[in-house]
């Protein structure tokens, strides 16, 4: 079972064929879900490690010291005094100097996945009850 746990789900039309409109995922068992809950893949070694222990270690790998991805307000909650931070983001004002196509429809992608409005959250922040100004990247929003 633990092998086979990351492992992609088969196309069931055959290679070359196109996936089901569900993305190809079967759905998961309870225990592969209960599993899930507690234990984590590292995407650097790719080895099985413990959630909890992750959360303890700063999100870095405690096999391989490869670091895990982090959410802006992950972040924030880990620098940041409780209750401290003051946006400084007001409303996005959505523009396409450049002209690349498709790029509202990418924006409104990425702000519905992610909970934001753009890829950095800025503001003011205390650490330790230092006032300190802060810019944290959100590395799934398009950048």
């Amino acid at each position: 079972m633990l092998k086979d746990l990351w492992r992609k789900a088969p196309n069931p039309g055959g290679p070359g064929k196109p996936r089901r409109e569900s993305g190809g995922r079967r759905e998961d068992s309870q225990e592969t879900r209960l599993f899930r809950s507690l234990w984590a893949k590292c995407g650097h070694c790719g080895s099985a490690v413990y959630r909890e222990e992750v959360r303890a270690n700063f999100y870095i790998c405690p096999k391989c010291h490869g670091y895990f991805r982090l959410k802006a307000y992950q972040r924030l909650r880990m620098v940041a005094d409780p209750g401290s931070f003051q946006s400084w983001d007001g409303p996005a004002e959505e523009k396409n100097p450049l002209g690349f196509p498709g790029y509202e429809q990418k924006l409104a992608e990425n702000r519905e996945k992610t909970g934001l409005t753009e890829a950095v959250l800025t503001g003011k922040i205390r650490i330790l009850g230092q006032e300190t100004a802060v810019g944290v990247c959100d590395a799934r929003f398009l950048m």
